[in-house]
């Protein structure tokens, strides 16, 4: 009998191929195979696992939504931590969950911020 997970183990789209999910749309695909929000499936079941600082008791919010949520698919400590996270609930290797990140690009990607808060757009594409 398999070991039992926390969280359904459910399989990523597109592994190996140039149209892999990321691992935001990861979670948010869990969120809806449990029928939960996603705000509730990240705020109990993650956050409580990615720090003990995450989740703010008075008002309940998760810092996860804030400051980290655009770290979550880079290629940081941040996206290691949630690919961590998510395995030790899900049952999922780590490496899989990594693969939908950039954390699996190496060096090759900055590990400087890549998304912002704000639209931009680049004056050749546009």
């Amino acid at each position: 009998m398999p070991p039992r997970s926390r969280l359904y183990s459910l399989k990523p789209y597109g592994l190996g191929t140039g149209n892999v999910e990321s691992l935001t749309s990861f979670i948010t695909r869990l969120a809806d195979a449990h029928c939960l929000p996603v705000w509730m499936l990240v705020s109990r079941e993650v956050a409580p696992l990615f720090s003990a600082k995450m989740v703010e008791k008075k008002s309940g919010t998760c810092d996860l939504f804030k400051s980290l949520g655009s770290a979550i698919n880079g290629n940081n400590s941040t996206a290691l931590r949630m690919a961590e996270v998510i395995s030790e609930l899900t049952g999922l290797h780590r490496e899989v969950l990594l693969q939908l990140t950039l954390a699996s690009c190496g060096v090759s990607i900055a590990r400087k911020p890549l998304l912002s808060k704000q639209q931009k757009w680049c004056s050749v594409c546009l």
